[in-house]
């Protein structure tokens, strides 16, 4: 949630957004098509041994996800712009 709207963010694709128009709370719904989360993690990891090319899951993707959420919470704790490492 921010000063200006919020997301809430359903596992496997689907996403509300939440916002003030014209003085009243507003919500949009965002539906996405659906696939089979499951199917696509196995097939991006043979993949990735395949082709020896990092997949979706790397340690140093999960870092930079980890820095971000931090940034997001000392945002939100702060009430402004803070950096990431």
């Amino acid at each position: 949630m921010g000063d200006k709207g919020g997301i809430r963010l359903n596992y496997c694709g689907d996403f509300t957004y939440y916002t003030a128009k014209d003085g009243a709370l507003a919500k949009q719904h965002f539906a996405l098509p659906k696939s089979d989360m499951y199917q696509i993690e196995i097939d991006s990891f043979v993949d990735s041994v395949r082709t020896r090319v990092p997949n979706q899951a790397h340690i140093d993707k999960t870092i930079q996800t980890s820095k971000i959420m931090d940034a997001i919470y000392r945002s939100s704790a702060g009430h402004g712009e803070v950096g990431i490492d």
